[in-house]
């Protein structure tokens, strides 16, 4: 899950100041012009889980050591602030990029691609073997 994204269609890879600059859900790719949108939940859940985990053992770490929370205060306080930084700096390594439902044309008329399994809807399916047997 630490990469950049890429392409779905084409494996082009993002740089990292594409994907912070980029703020959009749904974009084009440069090299194969396909459409897919970013896909950055699941990606920032783990992000949040491990920025979490490692903020808590520390600051339980801090508190063993110093033996006197008020001490141990100021160090916690600090720790936290820059685990989120940090989390925010390598976010773009937690996006995915995932293909959106493609179009396509056929004689004036458009057949869309459901997006989970990609199978033409049947009644477009349909209509398009009437027009093929009708033409041979």
């Amino acid at each position: 899950m630490f990469k950049l994204p890429v392409c779905p269609h084409c494996k082009t890879v993002y740089y990292y100041n594409e994907v912070m600059k980029n703020k959009n859900k749904i974009c084009t790719c440069y090299n194969c012009k396909n459409k897919f949108r970013k896909s950055k939940k699941f990606g920032y859940l783990i992000l949040f889980l491990i920025i979490a985990v490692i903020t808590v053992a520390i600051n339980i770490i801090a508190i063993n050591l110093c033996r006197d929370i008020i001490k141990a205060l100021p160090f916690m306080f600090i720790f936290s602030i820059v685990a989120v930084v940090t989390g925010l700096f390598i976010s773009p390594f937690f996006v995915k990029y995932v293909p959106v439902g493609q179009v396509i044309k056929n004689e004036n008329q458009t057949v869309s691609i459901e997006k989970n399994n990609r199978k033409i809807k049947r009644s477009v399916k349909n209509r398009l073997r009437k027009e093929n047997s009708e033409n041979n």
